[in-house]
């Protein structure tokens, strides 16, 4: 353009450059900060979790030493093995652990990682489940040998083959019979011995997608029976068979159990 030619070419001043390049690390820098408070969210843990299962999933996995694991429902977990420790890292959900002797020349130890504390087993088959309480709490079951528990902030006390208890961060509770029925789930079976129906249900919750809710004035019936959990539908049609209750199902996610 004859008109334009010759003018010399308008630029942005020099600190309104710099206001433009220092905006964009300011943006950079926060996507990073961002992105690094994600991956630190338990969601995103559980999400990239070295095994994990969905809702109504069991799943057995053997580790590099030979320890066996089955994952209960919507469980994960993480593997942290090093050349001087073995550390399983329970992010959600529960496990049950069968421990294998350490194959390196030199035997690393191996424990349970929570929250709540640290697990570690001396020979054993046990369970740790983490609770949905206030508390953060853990369950540990022994069926055979013993384990250590140790809490973030508490004594470490010691449980034998038979016993279960609960810790959170500060203490450990008084052992308590375990029960091996508990664990039935490892093989696809739901247990219950003379259990309140309220527990029964909070428990056959967890294999199901969706809702299940249930009156309270039923809560108190007794149940008792093997329940396959192949198909939790077939479960509560078997309790509406056996028990004065009625199942109401707005759809398959939602579903009601009241009294008949």
């Amino acid at each position: 353009d004859q008109h334009t030619a010759g003018r010399p070419r308008l630029r942005p001043p020099a600190n309104q450059q710099r206001r433009k390049v220092l905006l964009g690390l300011g943006l950079l820098c926060a996507s990073l900060a961002s992105a690094r408070l994600i991956q630190q969210t338990p969601q995103w843990q559980i999400a990239r979790a070295d095994y994990r299962t969905r809702r109504g999933e069991t799943r057995r996995v053997s580790l590099p030493d030979g320890t066996l694991l089955t994952l209960n429902t919507d469980s994960a977990v993480d593997l942290h093995f090093s050349t001087s420790a073995r550390t399983l890292q329970l992010l959600q959900g529960e496990v049950l652990i069968s421990t294998a002797a350490d194959p390196a020349a030199t035997p690393r130890p191996f424990r349970v990682s929570t929250p709540a504390g640290d697990i570690r087993p001396i020979g054993t088959q046990f369970s740790v489940r983490r609770l949905d309480d206030e508390q953060g709490s853990v369950q540990v079951q022994v069926f055979a040998g013993a384990v250590e528990i140790s809490p973030q902030a508490g004594v470490s006390s010691r449980l034998e083959a038979g016993q279960q208890a609960r810790f959170d961060r500060l203490r450990t509770t008084r052992p308590l019979p375990a029960q091996p029925s508990s664990a039935a789930w490892a093989r696809g079976l739901l247990v219950a011995e003379q259990q309140r129906l309220g527990d029964f249900l909070d428990e056959l919750s967890r294999y199901r997608p969706g809702v299940l809710r249930y009156a309270p004035e039923i809560a108190e019936l007794p149940v008792s029976g093997v329940y396959p959990l192949a198909d939790t539908d077939v479960i509560l049609h078997a309790l509406e068979h056996a028990l004065p209750i009625r199942v109401s199902r707005m759809t398959r996610y939602w579903v009601s159990v009241a009294a008949r």
